[in-house]
Parts: C-alpha cells; structure tokens; sequence
C-alpha cells in the first residue's frame, strides 16, 4: 500500500548570517521568511541527516526554460511545496518579459514549467507573452502567498491556479504531469459543474500520487459566499460533497468552503479549507451542518464512508470543548493534525490537534504553561512519516 505523508523536521542556513529568517511548515508547506535582499537557503534532510545539505533556490538563480532569466522568490511572502523526493513547488516571479511562474526544483535543477507575464493573479492586468495554455490562449498570472503554494506529489506533478489571456475561460486549475511534460486542464470558470451550470468560482486543490484533485469551486445558483468540494480524476469532474448532501450522523451540509478573497478585477477566489488527500485514498475535510448534535467538524471519508474525527460536540484534550476547526491534514495511516479552537473554563483558546478517533493529543497548544511550542511543533510535524512508515 502506497503512503504519502507530510513533511518532517529540517534545518534551514542563511547566508548572510546577520539574516533573521525563520520556517514554517503547514500541511506539507516550507515557508522562509525573513529580511528583504537576496539570501541564499539550504535545506537539510528531514529523516536522515548524514545525508547533507543542498541549496534549494536562490533569489537571482537562473532556471531552465528561462531564456537567461533569473528567479525572484519572494521567499518572505510565498511558500514552497515539498514531496518526500525533496522536489519543491513554488509561485515566484522573474526578470524579463515573462515575470512569473510556477517553478520546481528538483534533482534536475531549477526549471519554470509554466510562465506568464503583467501582474498577478486577479489583477486583470497580463501581457501575452506568457507560455500557451491547454484551453488556448496564454497563462497571464499566477497567484501567491502560503495559500496558493502549488502542491507536487511524488511523482513530481504539480497542481497549480491561474489566470489565462485569450483562451476558453479566464480562470482554471491545472495539473502539470511531470512524466510526460505536459499541462492538463483540471477545471475552469464556466465549465459545466456536476450540480448544474457552470462553475463561477474556484479555488486551490489537493492531490495525491494517482494524480486524483480535490477542489474547492462554486457553482451557478450556489450561495455566493460557499464553495462545495469536486474531485477530478483521469479527466472527469465528480461531485465530492456540496451543500445539501448528508453529514454523518444524520445532519445536513450546511456549508465547506467558507474562506475567500476578491480581487481588483471582481473576481473572487475560494481559498478553505481546502480538503486533504492521502495516497490511500482517504479524505479529510472540514463540514458545518444546518444543526443538530454536530454543528461543525472534521469528517474523513474512506472507501465510500464518511466518519466523524473531532466534532463541536467532543472534549478537547485540556479539557472544554470545540467550537470551531480550521483545515486538517491527513497522513497515510489516517492520522490527522489540526488547528483547533475550542473553550476552557469560559476562556475561548485554541492548539493543534493530533491522533484519530479514541486517540488524540494536544500538539502545541495556546496558554499551556510549561510546555514548548517548538518542541511540540517537531513533534506534530513528524507524526505523518513516523505512522505512515510503521
């Protein structure tokens, strides 16, 4: 049985080291941030460090299919997506005509494998150098910040959003696939959606070995403030859950995606929680109801079957209980980690979250004395690889 799993512990070097820069990981995100100016990174294996440190990407590095440009990544704003390989996905910008792109580094080196030109995504405002698209026309911009990071899975695909100039929609999800080098169209704005008329909105994805998608999107005639969840596999759209379908236990969706952002060019984008899917084929995703005993939790679909995780309804580990959930992540033995908030003693506060049904931890959890976050964040970081290996 295949597994993926997500990110363990790493060390990060800066050079110059008057530098101050910090990393962040989240759902199988490496974020670096720090003082504006070129810095160069390395990273450090995350399972065995006798295996040394490699430089990853620098600010004024040349990259493939770039025509003697140079990458701009923005480090301190956009994060990188990493598979268990090491290879990392990222938004960054370029000098030149064609200015950004959605790059991977990799044992090949650094190469763009798509480029666009003019501003970013949602701004209305692009060139036509960009390169060709699969529905025609060509890439405009692409959107960044730790959201938009472009998820690779392990065979160096990678899932990625963006605007497009002069062809049959505005706005798509693609799927570059490493194996052939090409880029494939997952959904676009005014496709036909599974629940009838098209889709008016789309957000980022989640995807797993097998090159399945699951996707955040709006449809003609949905509220204008919710996205349902679809899944794209081998080419064809399917509902996954939407608005109206039954919640375990017997309630009702009320709502999924719930978080968003407008843009200058009046277009909106749906940005969470966006689902989680591991390379068993299970799902984690967050579902508010229209009410009853569950009025919001984490379910996780497996083979069909939708299961309660963590509910409004349960006892936190401190004690109290939860009132609200950010997105999960899932690994490969159905473990998930997620940002919970929740009430102790009348006090609302909120931690990470860590185990499965009938065995959950606290991972770093606000206001609890003695404890040390970043100790706690190792930890949390290396539960996927640990369980998913055993």
């Amino acid at each position: 049985m295949r597994v993926r799993s997500t990110l363990l512990c790493f060390a990060l070097t800066v050079a110059p080291a008057s530098a101050q820069h910090y990393v962040r990981v989240r759902d199988n995100i490496l974020e670096a941030r720090g003082a504006s100016g070129p810095a160069r990174s390395s990273l450090t294996s995350s399972t065995a460090m006798h295996c040394g440190t490699r430089e990853v990407v620098y600010d004024g590095q040349p990259f493939l299919n770039g025509g003697g440009a140079t990458v701009i990544t923005n480090g301190f704003m956009n994060s990188a997506c990493m598979n268990r390989s090491g290879a990392i996905a990222f938004v960054g910008d370029a000098t030149g005509p064609r200015n950004q792109g959605i790059f991977v580094s990799d044992a090949l080196g650094l190469r763009a494998i798509a480029m666009g030109c003019g501003q970013g995504g949602g701004s209305g405002r692009f060139g036509i150098c960009g390169d060709p698209t699969p529905v025609g026309g060509t890439f405009g911009g692409f959107f960044s910040s730790t959201i938009f990071a472009p998820p690779i899975n392990e065979e160096g695909d990678v899932l990625f959003l963006a605007d497009v100039v002069g062809g049959s929609t505005t706005r798509a999800l693609f799927l570059y696939v490493a194996g052939s080098q090409t880029i494939a169209k997952v959904a676009g704005v005014g496709d036909p959606s599974p629940l009838g008329g098209v889709f008016t909105a789309l957000g980022p994805g989640a995807l797993d070995r097998d090159r399945e998608v699951l996707f955040l999107a709006r449809s003609t005639g949905s509220n204008a403030y919710v996205a349902d969840i679809f899944r794209w596999r081998s080419g064809a759209v399917s509902r996954f859950c939407a608005t109206g379908d039954p919640a375990p236990g017997g309630a009702t969706v009320a709502m999924l995606g719930t978080e968003s952002f407008g843009f200058v060019d009046g277009t909106t984008v749906f940005a969470g929680p966006v689902p989680s899917i591991n390379d068993c084929g299970q799902v984690a995703y967050r579902i508010i109801t229209n009410g009853g005993a569950v009025g919001t939790g984490i379910a996780v679909r497996s083979n069909g079957v939708d299961q309660w995780y963590l509910t409004d309804a349960m006892t936190t580990p401190r004690g109290g209980t939860y009132f609200d959930f950010q997105g999960a992540l899932l690994n490969g033995n159905g473990q998930i980690a997620v940002f919970a908030e929740y009430m102790v003693n009348g006090n609302p506060t909120g931690g990470w979250i860590v185990g499965r049904p009938g065995s959950w931890r606290g991972g770093a959890l606000l206001g609890r004395p003695g404890r040390r976050p970043a100790l706690h964040r190792a930890r949390l970081l290396a539960l996927a690889d640990d369980a998913a290996q055993r």
